[in-house]
């Protein structure tokens, strides 16, 4: 299947468990190198963290495999530091915890509201992770300076 220029060539289900994508990445990475993926895709915590992990057993080169997660725990971003991940995508749970109140609030009184709001996410890398906009989403509860 082709998505926006890439090919999607296999879709693996963790279901959300970290040792069970750290064993499909682990099984995807030490097959034939013909047959290796070109990146890797994670869609969830536990599932960016259990490739990962894998990744990193593999020792591969630095960005050989491109790698890009899903969220923000403080393993992801010890992984983002060290290379395992080009990037990850953040929620924004704080314009998600707004918005949720805010539509409740107007379907209550009868207002029209839409089927889908946008919460926002934003896409970090190694280089772009220590802008304050960016620490205040992966760290969220430390005071950041200027605030």
């Amino acid at each position: 299947m082709t998505e926006g220029g890439l090919i999607v060539t296999d879709t693996l289900y963790s279901d959300a468990q970290e040792e069970r994508a750290y064993q499909l990445a682990t099984g995807l990475l030490k097959g034939n190198e013909a047959h290796r993926p070109d990146g890797i895709i994670c869609l969830n915590e536990p599932t960016s963290t259990g490739a990962a992990r894998a990744m990193k057993e593999q020792q591969l080169a630095v960005g050989e495999i491109p790698m890009v997660g899903f969220d923000s725990s403080k393993e992801e971003i010890k992984f983002l530091e060290e290379g395992i991940f080009q990037a990850i995508v953040v929620q924004k749970p704080f314009n998600m915890g707004y918005l949720a109140i805010k539509t409740a609030l107007e379907a209550s009184e009868g207002k029209k509201v839409e089927l889908r709001i946008d919460t926002g996410a934003s896409v970090i890398t190694k280089d772009t992770m220590y802008t304050k906009d960016n620490q205040k989403l992966l760290v969220p509860f430390v005071e950041h300076e200027g605030q």
